[in-house]
């Protein structure tokens, strides 16, 4: 295995794995507290059975574009980046994949100072000694995006059981020790406005991150079934395990939910795997990009990034609203950015030259997502993505035409 995982190139066929390591890797990213949360306030708005429509409408939609976007990164062995490099010629392609560690280094500094608020608030810790947490988590769940996408695998045998068994163990016993079910509702938020939420939450790193995690993986078939089958079970999970826990307590967390109930050291060990879990990946995919926009080693970005995040997270980014509203934007404009450079892919039936200049992709991003941003509730992902599509064909064909008539034209 390259110590760059193959930053600038396509996976080799010997370099290949069957997909547990990475099944396992992708849903990790997905069961995280975050999701939980997600879960728990669709809880408070809305009844038992829209909730649950909304949970398998959602997922299924995600798993669907997951197992394009994995068969794709299997298919091609390339990293979505590369991908990107494909469409956005004529070196516009770097500006272009800076995107994804923009907003992935923003989530990652949020969730280590998530996890350093957790801490300084279970212990009563003061300010200075939150921060310096914040930033010493930042620095720790570098370790396994420098050692690459197997050490990724093989650390997710232990986080993902730890998260599920130990969050299952909340549940059971807030179960056998509450004596008030608060329940679901009221029906605020119908099926579909419900069903447009949870794709939202990860419909970014399905389409952004998978490729990153399935080139490695031999058949393109089963990296399509692992990037389907990671975010449907995981997002299902965590969402459930949020509304679950909400209609019981009014708390969506189960680290608060052990901490109630005196299981405070379950509660850290959970709290740490899940962010763990997830952070690993979002630090992976960012190094992935910086280092084939800039040509650098990987690891040494890693290391870089992740000082980045370390001073990013002293900051308390999950208390800045601010930021939240910046990483909205960008996800908001990941569907038509997936729909370009996975579909641009596709349409090219993997050859590996996209034959276009430089203005088609990024006049199709910049229409097709100026138009989702107009769309409301279940429309706007799936909106999105074909928008990008359909909005590269058609910029790409008139350039092509451009371009040759301006050949023909000089050539007389």
């Amino acid at each position: 295995m390259s110590p760059d995982d193959f930053t600038t190139g396509s996976v080799p066929e010997k370099s290949r794995v069957f997909g547990v390591n990475i099944l396992l890797a992708w849903t990790g990213f997905i069961l995280v507290v975050a999701s939980m949360s997600f879960g728990g306030g669709l809880a408070g708005e809305m009844r038992f059975g829209s909730l649950v429509q909304a949970i398998l409408w959602g997922n299924a939609f995600l798993a669907v574009c997951g197992f394009v976007s994995g068969y794709v990164g299997s298919w091609s062995g390339l990293s979505f980046g590369s991908l990107a490099a494909r469409v956005f010629t004529k070196n516009s392609w770097r500006l272009a994949i800076l995107y994804i560690p923009l907003s992935l280094i923003g989530w990652y500094a949020i969730e280590s100072s998530i996890f350093g608020n957790f801490v300084a608030n279970t212990f009563g810790l003061g300010d200075l000694v939150r921060r310096l947490i914040m930033a010493a988590a930042a620095i720790f769940f570098s370790v396994s995006a420098y050692f690459g996408v197997r050490f990724i695998g093989r650390i997710s045998y232990i986080l993902i059981p730890t998260v599920v068994a130990v969050s299952l163990f909340a549940l059971s016993n807030v179960h056998t020790s509450s004596t008030l079910l608060f329940g679901f509702g009221p029906q605020i938020i119908n099926s579909y406005d419900g069903a447009a939420i949870v794709m939202s939450t990860w419909i970014f790193s399905v389409l952004l991150v998978v490729p990153d995690l399935t080139r490695f993986i031999r058949s393109p078939l089963i990296a399509g079934v692992a990037g389907a089958l990671g975010v449907f079970l995981g997002n299902t999970a965590a969402l459930g395990i949020g509304a679950f826990a909400a209609a019981y307590t009014r708390q969506s967390d189960p680290s608060l939910i052990l901490v109630g109930l005196g299981f405070t050291p379950l509660a850290l060990i959970l709290t740490f795997a899940s962010v763990w879990s997830t952070n690993d990946n979002n630090m992976y995919s960012s190094s992935l990009s910086v280092a084939r926009a800039f040509s650098l080693p990987r690891r040494g970005v890693v290391l870089a990034l992740a000082l980045l995040g370390a001073v990013i997270a002293m900051f308390n980014p999950a208390t800045i609203p601010i930021m939240f509203g910046f990483l909205a934007f960008m996800g908001a404009s990941a569907p038509p950015l997936g729909g370009i450079v996975i579909g641009g892919y596709i349409f090219s039936h993997g050859s590996d030259v996209v034959e276009n200049g430089l203005v088609a992709p990024w006049a199709a991003w910049l229409l097709a997502s100026a138009i989702t941003f107009q769309l409301h509730g279940v429309i706007i992902i799936p909106g999105g993505l074909l928008l990008g599509m359909f909005f590269w064909q058609i910029f790409n064909r008139l350039e092509k035409l451009f371009m040759a008539r301006r050949r023909v034209a000089s050539a007389l």
